[in-house]
């Protein structure tokens, strides 16, 4: 991947990136403990949320909440161009203080009304706010910021007019099986659980998520149960608690777990917090 611009903090990340022949190998399911604006420039790929699926064409935008999975499923026979921007809560502190700005994120069900296309904007906004965004002079913070609030006003008007039956239906096995999971989360979750909910074989639900989220179901409940540990870590709650709330077998999984995922221990986390 080449990044052509970008931008990093504690609150947010922008980055504007292209990849003249991408491999698909390099994208995979994924999840963060922050909200998203992606918007797609170019290419060709079908970009799957949460059991839900959605061909890209150009000039569209795909809001994603926190700790939402997804991952794009691209075509490596055309360079693929997008603009990100990941940011927390805290970036509009004392701007909105009723949180108004993040219904599109917040008020709808998860792989649900994730996209919105080109003509939803009024005289092409999504498109002007990505060229500012793609030929910004030295990107800075506030340069970055007052692009993102100015979209997010205008993202929230065309927000209060969609209705939820503008996207794929709920009644699809993948989906089934996404929110039996996300349901008992932080229970003693097993295939066997799963196959008897959605009554197909224990094959047959790995093969059906692998194909809706691009992971294995092992790997989906770890990145989940590890990204509400770490809001509970970064709230004060001690690492022990965490570990036993968030479903984990025991510490040494856990911490171990943890690690991995963020390259820092539980208790860096509780001290930053």
């Amino acid at each position: 991947m080449s990044v052509l611009l970008s931008y990093k903090d504690d609150e947010m990340y922008f980055h504007h990136s292209l990849d003249a022949t991408p491999d698909p190998s390099e994208f995979f399911m994924h999840a963060h403990d922050m909200y998203e604006l992606f918007f797609f420039v170019s290419g060709k790929g079908i970009y799957h949320i949460e059991g839900s699926s959605y061909s890209l064409t150009s000039g569209d935008v795909l809001v994603m909440q926190r700790a939402e999975s997804h991952y794009i499923e691209i075509d490596p026979s055309c360079p693929y161009e997008r603009v990100v921007v990941q940011f927390n809560e805290s970036v509009l502190s004392g701007l909105d203080r009723d949180g108004i700005l993040f219904a599109p994120f917040n008020k709808r069900i998860p792989g649900r009304m994730n996209l919105y296309r080109r003509e939803d904007f009024e005289n092409t906004h999504a498109n002007f706010y990505v060229n500012r965004l793609r030929s910004s002079p030295p990107t800075t913070r506030l340069y970055v910021t007052s692009l993102l609030i100015s979209f997010l006003l205008e993202l929230h008007q065309v927000f209060l007019g969609r209705h939820d039956e503008d996207t794929p239906p709920e009644s699809t096995t993948a989906t089934k099986i996404i929110n039996y999971i996300n349901l008992h989360l932080f229970d003693k979750l097993t295939l066997d659980d799963i196959s008897r909910a959605v009554y197909i074989s224990k094959p047959q639900v790995c093969r059906v998520f692998k194909k809706a989220t691009g992971s294995s179901v092992g790997e989906y409940v770890t990145a989940k149960r590890l990204l509400h540990a770490q809001e509970m870590l970064r709230n004060g709650v001690p690492a022990t608690s965490v570990c036993a709330s968030c479903g984990f077998a025991d510490y040494s999984s856990f911490y171990r777990s943890y690690i991995k995922h963020f390259g820092v221990s539980p208790a860096t986390t509780l001290r930053g917090s």
